[in-house]
């Protein structure tokens, strides 16, 4: 049991030994103390012998006579100077000399080491956030793996404005999200070279969704609108017909001698029988058609033709417009705020 006194009422404290060098408070009046390192008798005797318990190494600072106590903390004040560097530390609080391993300081009872420690974990993390990339390969992993994600998020776009037969610019964003966040992830944290990386990228990912939808949604999208046109099927199926040659035997002999539906083809009137059986074999096939159907036919015998007919500068810039340079432009900005941090 480590025994001491309250300073200011005076009272009688005790105290386990494992509590040498920690706060406690005093049980009367309240005051933090510091439990001295041996109790009453060794502090008394530590004074007695001119050095301070728990502080100092014994026999650092000696004496022949009785001194008071200011005199001894003038001469651990002066020989604390002479300690620092050889296993010891200077407490940032009151100057004296502690254990280059303790953790309080037993003179003043502050934390020696909590402002370095702090410092420490402000350094790791603001590191972690802005630092360069944890592994050299690192970076390349990131561009390798940024480029893929650009390929898919345009894919993905691509496939929602197939869908649902609307262009949601603002899906837009999520190619600049999803490419920051896979650089992020791969680099192993946020740098500026990550964030110009990974808005590179973004633009890659929406010039491949804007090409991607030219090529498969544009195509869609017309012929959706093309199929509501009254009569259209029978077009679709009387094409579809002299194509595949489908008709009737007596009525394909006819049109083969004629050479329907090639250029050099007999333009005079079909006869009035193979004309009427031609039309309700036809309607016969309409009836028949799917939506799935006319549309894939619309595509393949109306919608690209058209458009194989108009040159790609043309195609691409019909459709751009103001709203694709604004999601450009956000998308762009997010990969690039995700990929660089906060420095």
């Amino acid at each position: 049991m480590i025994k001491f006194h309250c300073d200011v009422c005076d009272q009688k404290l005790g105290v386990p030994p494992e509590y040498a060098g920690k706060k406690v408070k005093c049980t009367k009046c309240g005051k933090a103390h510091i439990v001295p390192a041996g109790g009453e008798e060794m502090e008394n005797k530590a004074y007695g012998e001119g050095y301070e318990l728990g502080m100092l190494p014994e026999g650092a600072v000696k004496s022949d006579h009785k001194k008071t106590k200011e005199e001894i903390e003038a001469t651990i004040e002066r020989e604390s100077a002479t300690l620092i560097g050889h296993g010891m530390i200077k407490c940032p609080h009151c100057g004296k000399a502690v254990k280059d391993s303790a953790k309080l300081c037993v003179n003043c009872g502050e934390f020696v080491k909590a402002d370095a420690k702090a410092a420490r974990r402000k350094e790791k993390k603001e590191k972690k956030v802005v630092g360069e990339p944890k592994q050299i390969g690192g970076l390349g992993l990131a561009m390798v793996g940024g480029g893929i994600a650009a390929v898919i998020s345009g894919a993905i776009w691509a496939g929602v404005v197939y869908v649902t037969g609307y262009e949601l610019g603002y899906v837009a964003i999520g190619v600049g999200l999803l490419v920051g966040v896979v650089m992020v992830a791969l680099a192993g944290g946020q740098h500026m070279t990550v964030g110009i990386g990974a808005a590179g990228f973004a633009v890659l990912g929406l010039v491949v969704g804007k090409l991607m939808i030219l090529q498969f949604a544009v195509p869609s999208l017309i012929a959706s609108e093309l199929i509501k046109m009254p009569g259209i099927e029978f077009s679709l199926a009387q094409s579809e017909m002299l194509e595949k040659k489908e008709f009737s035997e007596r009525v394909q002999t006819v049109l083969d001698r004629r050479k329907y539906g090639e250029e050099d083809m007999d333009i005079s009137p079909l006869p009035a029988s193979i004309a009427e059986e031609m039309e309700k074999e036809v309607q016969a096939r309409a009836k028949k058609m799917t939506d799935d159907e006319k549309k894939k036919l619309l595509i393949e015998h109306m919608v690209n033709p058209l458009l194989e007919s108009l040159p790609f500068e043309e195609r691409l810039k019909s459709m751009m417009s103001f709203w694709d340079l604004a999601w450009l432009g956000i998308a762009v900005s997010t990969a690039f705020s995700v990929g660089r941090g906060k420095e």
